[in-house]
């Protein structure tokens, strides 16, 4: 994705914000020497900003701090993971541990409508894909809505890094 010249003519940078921060240091010194679109004056590890979270690592710690049976973990595990900061592309909000999954590459089709991009999934999934709302996807970060005004508790489109699906899109 990040290579295909008519997707970085027609797109450019919101390219480099589907990738969730923590995902960018794999392929950002690669970038300058194999994209001269992409420079020190165009793209950073922090911006422009990611649209999505990664949530894999909150999902485990949740996960383990509930398996526990501890009391005192299974606290920490609720008063820091228990709130509905998970965007769906249907427009609705939902738990880290509740979460369903769609293929990312999907997720990339839908949004870069423009150019028709290799999915590793098949394209037939990609007919649910469109009746997603066409503003699930905001490059603006500061456009997604927040518990009770809480800019730390932004809903948001997250992701999750699988071993047996690869990248997911949290729904």
């Amino acid at each position: 994705m990040l290579t295909n010249e008519k997707l970085l003519d027609i797109y450019g940078t919101k390219l480099w914000q589907f990738l969730p921060t923590p995902l960018r240091e794999w392929w950002f010194l690669s970038l300058f020497d194999n994209i001269p679109y992409f420079n020190e004056n165009t793209i950073t590890l922090e911006e422009p900003p990611s649209i999505f979270y990664d949530n894999t690592e909150d999902t485990n710690a949740f996960t383990t701090q509930i398996k526990s049976d501890k009391l005192g973990d299974v606290t920490s595990a609720l008063n820091k993971y228990l709130l509905p900061k998970v965007l769906c592309p249907w427009g609705c909000s939902e738990y880290n541990h509740e979460s369903g999954h769609l293929p990312f590459d999907l997720i990339c089709q839908r949004s870069f409508s423009k150019v028709k991009i290799k999915t590793i999934h098949k394209s037939y999934d990609l007919v649910k894909m469109y009746s997603s709302r066409d503003d699930y996807i905001r490059y603006d970060v500061n456009d997604y809505d927040c518990w009770v005004f809480n800019p730390d508790w932004k809903v948001i489109p997250n992701m999750v890094r699988t071993e047996s699906s690869g990248l997911q899109v949290c729904t």
